[in-house]
């Protein structure tokens, strides 16, 4: 774990409403125990985490990921704990700090310093490298705001060798932020140009903080968020945009290209970074926004292949931020303006925030990833010139091939790049294209000697390519009458998919069942809500089921997921319809799949199973579903592949 000192200036704080104790306590004893046994003050047990203290206190806050709670003292004894649930925690990240002090009190005032410590759980994303010491700078200083008529703070990092005379990359950051400790490292090893980033302060809170709080009060939000208070927000960002911009232009060395200048904030700080990009695309190449609050968004000011490349995080612990900021995702890739969007398993926390913004450097200025990343200007939707219906949408490192108006027919693909060169992978198979990216048209020449295919840019993303899964109507109750209609129909229709998929004389007609079918049971949900076993009994559910995965419609198959999922929790279904539709969905989006249900073949015709989630866990991942062994799943289609062993596709 890695200790971290935060200033808490921040208003107000996010309680933990998530938070729940455990059933049963241990005794103090046990706690002891368990604390000398795992030599930290916090461990876990599945998605709970317990927080341990030993000490002479009144009170004992725990903060963790912006949020607090009160430990519990044990009676009879000065220890102290509390144990939280949270979903996903092996994979999860936070940062914490356990601050005894006397009843009644604050648990930390305004600027003071926490010490923090971080916890990572083994299936987390590996922590950027931290700089113990600088070979670069690091300081505080005062500049001088004609516009704000007062003097603001500003934390800068430069690297080693700066010379204010040189032109450098970039980060402009809200809150003073600088990271230098995490930006070193990259530069160091020579995964980011030598670089420099400006940290510039905010207003602070001018309330009572012994009263409830007053958004109007709270400079930091009036500068932050667009619609608390124009006048403030407009004169800040005059500041940031010019005077900043200015001053660390002429003196240190900061580039005037936008393709090489970010804005990055978190909280609040995101939508203001998010803003930033939004109104002065001219300025800015690169947005960093993670956990973006505030909900009033501007227009973008330019068309969107002339906007930022947009850098969005959050954490699935922040249920409102996370929506926030996945909206914003949404609404910029409906614009098809360029926009990666990662979702963590993490809080409102800076743990996360600092690892994303390493992964963000490296994608923005990066030496080593062009390789693999497809080009910004690459990014975004294309149509074909010849064929309208099908379109190509890139996005970081994977693209989605789809005719628009036939959902069923979109699918995944990953794409990797090298200069002039596209390779498009679908796990077991892959094409290589060479390309040409001129006056907003692009062109795919299929290598060796393949065809020519040309495609304009669009303007906007078409719908398809939004993943979202159908809406599905509520789950009404509905007549008996209907409900047998139904069960009939779907009987009918099941038997029908079958038979077109076991004799060879009516396989032709396959493709025509699969979309009759996919329609019908479209329009059935949408007016009656999934056909869940409740209502509609196992039998049906399971047809239902068939015309889903048969469908290759990505948007029907993500919203039949979490009722069948919930049918098979509750026991009422069995197991293997949903981990054949996981695995299929998974697949089809161009991911690994975690059960082993799906086959493909590979260039040469041979036949193999799909990557996998955790290859070493799969037989434990099975059984724990009630699905039988993969080994005996394999045995059956080597039996049907003539004895021919089945081979694992390649992960590359």
């Amino acid at each position: 774990m890695k200790r971290s000192h935060f200033v808490f200036s921040l208003v107000p704080i996010l309680f933990l409403s998530a938070l729940t104790c455990a059933a049963d306590d241990p005794t103090a004893q046990d706690l002891i125990d368990r604390r000398a046994k795992e030599k930290t003050p916090v461990w876990t047990d599945g998605d709970k985490a317990t927080f341990f203290f030993q000490g002479d206190a009144e009170q004992v806050t725990l903060i963790v990921g912006g949020e607090s709670k009160q430990l519990r003292r044990l009676l009879d004894s000065d220890v102290w704990t509390l144990t939280i649930d949270r979903p996903g925690l092996e994979k999860g990240v936070f940062s914490y700090a356990l601050t005894p002090g006397k009843k009644g009190e604050p648990a930390f005032k305004p600027g003071q310093a926490l010490n923090f410590e971080k916890w990572r759980g083994p299936k987390a994303p590996p922590a950027p490298a931290g700089a113990k010491e600088l070979k670069g700078t690091e300081k505080t200083l005062d500049i001088e705001s004609k516009i704000l008529n007062e003097k603001r703070k500003i934390k800068i990092y430069l690297p080693p060798g700066h010379d204010p005379t040189k032109s450098y990359p970039v980060v402009y950051a809200a809150d003073g932020m600088t990271n230098g400790d995490i930006v070193e490292p990259l530069i160091l090893v020579g995964k980011l140009p030598p670089m420099i980033v400006v940290g510039v302060s905010s207003g602070s809170y001018r309330g009572d903080r012994g009263k409830p709080y007053k958004i109007k009060e709270d400079l930091r939000a009036c500068e932050y968020l667009p619609g608390v208070d124009d006048g403030r927000f407009a004169k800040h960002e005059k500041f940031f945009t010019e005077e900043v911009r200015a001053w660390a232009e002429k003196e240190l060395g900061a580039s005037g290209d936008r393709k090489e200048r970010a804005v990055y904030g978190v909280s609040n700080g995101g939508r203001f970074s998010a803003e930033m990009g939004l109104r002065h695309p001219e300025l800015f190449g690169h947005v960093y926004a993670f956990s973006v609050a505030g909900i009033r968004s501007s227009e973008p000011k330019a068309k969107a292949a002339d906007l930022p490349y947009f850098h969005l995080a959050a954490g699935t612990w922040e249920k409102s931020f996370h929506k926030i900021t996945l909206g914003v995702a949404d609404k910029l890739k409906e614009l098809n303006v360029p926009v990666v969007f990662v979702s963590r398993v993490a809080g409102h926390d800076d743990a996360m925030w600092r690892d994303e913004f390493a992964a963000a450097l490296i994608r923005a200025f990066g030496k080593d990833t062009a390789s693999r990343e497809v080009p910004l200007s690459l990014l975004g939707s294309w149509q074909n010139q010849d064929e309208e219906k099908e379109v190509i949408h890139f996005e970081p490192a994977k693209s989605i091939s789809v005719r628009v108006g036939q959902p069923e027919s979109l699918k995944i693909k990953r794409v990797s790049w090298e200069p002039g060169e596209l390779t498009f992978r679908y796990w077991a198979s892959k094409k290589v294209y060479g390309y040409e990216l001129k006056d907003r048209a692009l062109s795919l020449r299929e290598l060796p000697d393949g065809k020519m295919t040309r495609y304009r840019r669009m303007d906007k993303a078409p719908v398809d390519v939004q993943l979202k899964p159908l809406t599905l109507s509520s789950s009404k109750d509905i007549p008996e009458d209907q409900v047998a209609s139904i069960r009939e129909e779907l009987a009918r229709r099941g038997k029908i998919d079958q038979e077109v998929r076991t004799n060879k004389d009516k396989m032709k007609d396959m493709p025509k069942v699969d979309a009759d079918n996919t329609k019908y049971l479209i329009k059935l949900i949408g007016d009656v809500g999934w056909i869940d076993v409740e209502r509609f009994g196992a039998k049906t559910a399971h047809h239902a089921f068939l015309i889903v995965q048969h469908s290759g419609h990505i948007p029907l198959m993500l919203a039949a997921l979490p009722p069948i999922e919930k049918d098979v929790k509750a026991k009422q279904l069995d197991a293997q319809p949903y981990a054949l539709l996981y695995d299929r969905l998974q697949v089809n989006l161009g991911e690994k799949q975690r059960y082993g249900s799906q086959l493909g073949t590979n260039d040469s015709g041979e036949l193999v199973l799909m990557p996998l989630e955790d290859a070493g866990r799969v037989e434990e991942i099975r059984k724990e579903i009630g699905l039988f062994p993969l080994s005996k799943y394999l045995k059956f289609f080597e039996k049907q592949n003539g004895g021919k062993p089945v081979k694992v596709a390649e992960d590359d």
